[in-house]
């Protein structure tokens, strides 16, 4: 049963505030994941690229979500689902160090421009996003659909269907409103859906930040 307008604002509302909540807790969690990184390190300079990797997953994270809340606030939804997508690579990337064969030479590898798929993992069917996104779905330290919101984000980066689709609809008292057959999902939806999403990935970013110890880091010194 689909949700009235009101109700959907109202879950809309109590999403967006989640992610100011989210927004709050990211200069937090940035000096966490320092302080873990720096106790692993034990004074070595192995880890440095590992630093920049996850400081940089964190900086991203909040531009995203601050990014999104603004397009919803602009009631630019097509914009604001582009964005879940950004922020679930983010999500994808700190991920796969979690089970790539080495987190520093994975770190090191995306410092040159490589593709996080192009690295060795611990279960080496593991060569693609799809297949990294649905280790994501089976692992113990997220409770997330990864596969889900690979396959459903991944047509808002790149014109398709699911652009033609969601600017054409029905829409009372919109310009350029165009009828389409009844069952499309409307802009409201669309926004309601991608900030539940949106919020769902920064749990998931949160959840890995938390857990930087459990990274398989070898005892090398390598740069």
């Amino acid at each position: 049963m689909k949700k009235s307008k009101p109700l959907r604002k109202n879950a809309i509302k109590k999403h967006i505030k989640t992610l100011e909540e989210f927004s709050k807790n990211y200069s937090t969690i940035g000096i966490e994941a320092t302080f873990r990184i720096e106790k692993n390190n034990k004074g070595g300079k192995s880890l440095y690229p590992l630093d920049v990797f996850i400081l940089s997953t964190i900086i991203r994270s909040s531009s995203l979500t601050k990014g999104f809340c603004n397009e919803v606030n602009l009631n630019n939804p097509l914009c604001a689902v582009s964005i879940v997508r950004m922020h679930f690579d983010t999500l994808l990337n700190l991920y796969s160090l979690f089970i790539v064969k080495d987190p520093l030479k994975c770190s090191r590898r995306a410092l040159k421009g490589k593709h996080i798929q192009q690295n060795k993992f611990i279960d080496e069917s593991i060569n693609s996003e799809a297949k990294i996104s649905r280790a994501m779905s089976e692992s113990n330290l997220l409770t997330i659909d990864g596969i889900r919101l690979y396959e459903y984000y991944s047509s808002y980066i790149h014109f398709s269907d699911q652009h033609m689709e969601k600017i054409m609809r029905k829409s009372k008292g919109e310009e350029f409103s165009i009828s389409m057959p009844d069952g499309l999902i409307d802009s409201d939806l669309m926004i309601l859906e991608g900030s539940k999403d949106m919020v769902e990935i920064t749990r998931g970013l949160f959840a890995l930040w938390k857990n930087l110890d459990k990274l398989k880091i070898s005892n090398t010194n390598e740069a």
